[in-house]
């Protein structure tokens, strides 16, 4: 926290740089910019913020049927036998199709991560590497008071989310007999990161202006803040972590791909 609030000393005269949400030309900010000590730096509200952290592997195994087209022939090649079956060369294209079946395997992975507030993918990846605790119940994260922003994605939109955009990068849809479909699930965890909110006061001006913090980078965001409402009801963990090992299969789309699932619950 003392050092969210050394940041917030240090980038003061930049609050004002926004004013009743238009921002000034930098002549302008020049001008109205307030000097150091005409500005009041309110004491932080620490609120925890939720995003999602997915790590899936997708594996198929499927055959399909295919043509190909031979046509690297001598000119004087009017049919060709193979395996018993005999194939005449067109006249013009000089090439004869046969049928074949392909034995395909594809395996592919991702690690995504999603705003759990908003429900849009976003890359929230580094704080994954800042030291973390896990927690068992979500009364935890407010032990230091801070103010916890309820999720609004829930695990199952997750999973879904991912799946399907798995899926895309296969052939799969083109399989006429699919022999193994698998995901794999390593890590469904739901992350909630701190951030600091200070308002300043320009005393001789009486205007008011507010920073967010990221209390992990450091990073200052001074436009569209707000101050989100307590959560007042109490969060369940089991509406959010809402794929349970019976039903996974039921709630993954294409009922029946063996499913592993491993969630947990994270404070940076």
């Amino acid at each position: 926290m003392g050092q969210a609030r050394d940041k917030a000393l240090d980038k003061r005269t930049n609050a004002f740089k926004t004013l009743a949400g238009i921002k000034l030309n930098n002549l302008a900010a020049v001008i109205k910019r307030p000097k150091q000590e005409e500005i009041l730096v309110s004491d932080p509200v620490l609120r925890y913020e939720p995003f999602w952290y997915i790590s899936c592997k997708m594996h198929y195994k499927y055959d399909r049927t295919r043509s190909y087209n031979v046509s690297d022939l001598a000119p004087e090649v009017q049919s060709v036998t193979i395996d018993g079956n005999d194939y005449t060369v067109t006249t013009k294209q000089r090439q004869f199709t046969i049928k074949g079946i392909e034995h395909c395997i594809e395996d592919a992975s991702t690690i995504d991560t999603f705003n759990a507030i908003n429900r849009q993918k976003q890359d929230f990846k580094k704080y994954v590497q800042f030291d973390k605790e896990s927690i068992s119940d979500f009364s935890q994260l407010s032990n230091d008071g801070g103010l916890i922003v309820e999720p609004e994605m829930c695990e199952s939109a997750v999973v879904n989310a991912v799946v399907e955009s798995l899926r895309r990068l296969f052939h799969a849809d083109t399989a006429d007999t699919i022999l193994e479909e698998k995901v794999d699930f390593e890590s469904v965890d739901l992350y909630f990161r701190p951030i600091y909110i200070f308002e300043y006061t320009w005393e001789t001006r009486g205007n008011k202006s507010m920073a967010e913090i990221d209390g992990l980078t450091g990073d200052v965001n001074f436009e569209c803040v707000t101050l989100r409402k307590k959560v007042e009801k109490l969060m369940n963990r089991d509406l959010l972590f809402d794929i349970s090992a019976d039903a996974a299969n039921l709630l993954i789309p294409g009922s029946g791909i063996p499913v592993r699932v491993f969630k947990e619950l994270k404070k940076i």
